[in-house]
């Protein structure tokens, strides 16, 4: 298909395929401590992620005789202000202790949940999605981290990224957060979310915005804190193709005070927002106009294609390679460079012609209900 494009490219004019769509609405807040809005329109995807605080880790209700009797109710209230959430990321579950009580109980909300493997360490992030509206494609489980590929009923594909980055050192997060980038980048989804507690506030943090920006990953215009401590913690960020259209309120001091407490039995509140999925619009690169004698652009679009049909061997590409320059040295400076610009630009686009084919093929095999997951890595 690239070899095809590329030739083709040389041949005819290549035009707009589609149009930037990016529609302008406001920004809703919802409140707190009610039930959060159910979704008004069918493209929008609710997503909420809270760091629930481990029972073990805990320091006012040591143990689980304290969180079965103590925290248990408070936490399971908070989870049904948000039943009607398509994507709960959850940090700090324990397994043996709030795991399995919180997977039940949201079970029977209508969740299924990928767990996080962390190799016999109890303290895990989960990630519950709606049943009715998601299905698992793949998961990933690093150390602090869970990936993993949700798959909507038309093919397209939710990367989320579950994330609880190291407390303490700042080259641990961003060493953590960018490994887990590669890898997601490596899914093609056609929406992506990273969530949770980065135990950093993002709005200063430049590092780790820095590195989500490259991944055009932004954070979820939200405001105030999310830790006990007066500290914004914990953060959404998208693609651009999820739009934020509802988040929650800045939390008052009045939400800080005491925590945990028994409105909210975890050190952390949550954060939730409602996007709107927006579908991709794709375009060509733009081909520059050559301004190159019309023999000498056919014998070059004739070298080129040469190259496109021999095999990719090492030694063929090294060939093939050295007859260009050979050609590109026996024109003008002006030429040589005119010449390279215009195959680069038509590379390029043959490039993005077969991302596309590949991006567009996924989605049609991800509509499919008998695909099998796949394993990214």
């Amino acid at each position: 298909l690239a070899r095809f494009s590329f030739f083709v490219l040389g041949q005819i004019p290549v035009r707009l395929l589609a149009a930037d769509h990016s529609p302008s609405m406001k920004l809703k807040c919802l409140p707190r401590n009610q039930p959060w809005a159910s979704k008004d329109e069918e493209n929008n995807l609710c997503i909420m992620s809270w760091n629930v605080l481990a029972p073990t880790l805990a320091e006012t209700w040591p143990g689980q005789r304290e969180f079965r009797e103590e925290r248990l109710a408070a936490l399971l209230e908070v989870l049904d202000l948000y039943a009607s959430c398509d994507i709960v990321c959850l940090q700090e579950l324990e397994v043996g202790i709030s795991l399995e009580l919180v997977q039940s109980f949201l079970e029977e909300k209508g969740f299924d949940v990928a767990v996080q493997d962390r190799e016999g360490h109890p303290v895990i992030n989960a990630t519950f999605f709606r049943r009715s509206l998601l299905r698992l494609s793949w998961a990933i489980s690093r150390s602090r981290i869970l990936l993993t590929g949700l798959l909507l009923p038309s093919g397209h594909e939710v990367s989320v990224m579950n994330v609880h980055l190291d407390s303490k050192q700042q080259d641990q997060r961003a060493a953590q957060l960018t490994k887990s980038l590669q890898k997601m980048s490596m899914a093609r989804s056609t929406y992506q979310v990273v969530c949770g507690d980065f135990n950093t506030n993002l709005a200063l943090d430049t590092h780790l915005s820095d590195l989500l920006a490259e991944h055009r990953l932004f954070r979820t215009p939200t405001k105030g804190f999310t830790h006990s401590l007066g500290s914004a913690l914990d953060h959404l960020c998208s693609t651009q193709h999820l739009a934020p259209r509802r988040v929650l309120q800045p939390a008052s001091q009045r939400h800080l005070q005491g925590l945990p407490n028994k409105e909210c039995p975890s050190d952390h509140l949550p954060v939730a927002a409602t996007f709107e999925l927006l579908l991709p619009q794709w375009q060509c690169p733009a081909l520059p106009v050559a301004r190159l004698p019309p023999q000498l652009l056919m014998e070059w679009s004739e070298l080129l294609a040469l190259g496109l049909r021999s095999n990719s061997s090492k030694k063929a590409r090294k060939e093939q390679k050295q007859l260009e320059e050979s050609f590109l040295s026996s024109t003008s400076p002006d030429l040589s460079l005119e010449l390279t610009r215009w195959r680069d630009a038509r590379r390029e686009a043959a490039q993005a012609i077969c991302r596309r084919a590949v991006e567009q093929a996924l989605v049609l095999l991800r509509a499919m209900p008998t695909l099998k997951r796949w394993d990214p890595g």
